[in-house]
């Protein structure tokens, strides 16, 4: 908080002022980032939003391709930002998950693995939007091993 003196003091007897101020990691974390950014570097989050559709499509199929045998489906996505709070999202690509088993368990047992995914009344769909292109084949290589259990 910055402000006057008095106004500062008086927010900081109100019950909720510990709720809110920020601790040392917060204030690390932010001071490092406004580093980063001064100096001209991005972060994951930044690069993620700035993918076009060429590349998010080429992150799907290659995925799809590493994913054979698996009964999964390209489709069109919509990437939620910041945990589906905005009002619109941008425009992505996903692999519908489609086997001959339980939908939840299946979700449950890819969570499980450490794989954020999401269940829909036709599958699990695991969106591509926020995956690093190094670690498509151990997502794969994940859901094979779950589905093959």
């Amino acid at each position: 908080m910055l402000g006057a003196k008095e106004c500062v003091q008086a927010l900081a007897k109100h019950p909720l002022y510990r709720a809110f101020r920020a601790d040392k990691i917060q204030l690390y974390m932010l001071a490092k980032g406004l580093q980063a950014h001064i100096q001209g570097q991005t972060n994951p989050t930044q690069r993620f939003l700035a993918q076009d559709q060429d590349a998010l499509l080429n992150k799907a199929l290659k995925l799809l391709q590493l994913l054979d045998g698996v009964p999964a489906t390209l489709i069109e996505t919509t990437a939620l930002i910041g945990g589906g709070v905005a009002d619109t999202g941008l425009k992505s690509f996903g692999l519908l998950l489609t086997p001959k088993r339980d939908f939840k368990e299946l979700h449950h047992a890819l969570h499980q693995q450490g794989l954020a995914c999401i269940l829909r009344y036709d599958g699990v769909l695991v969106d591509t939007f926020a995956l690093f292109e190094k670690d498509l084949s151990t997502i794969a290589k994940i859901a094979k091993g779950v589905l093959q259990s």
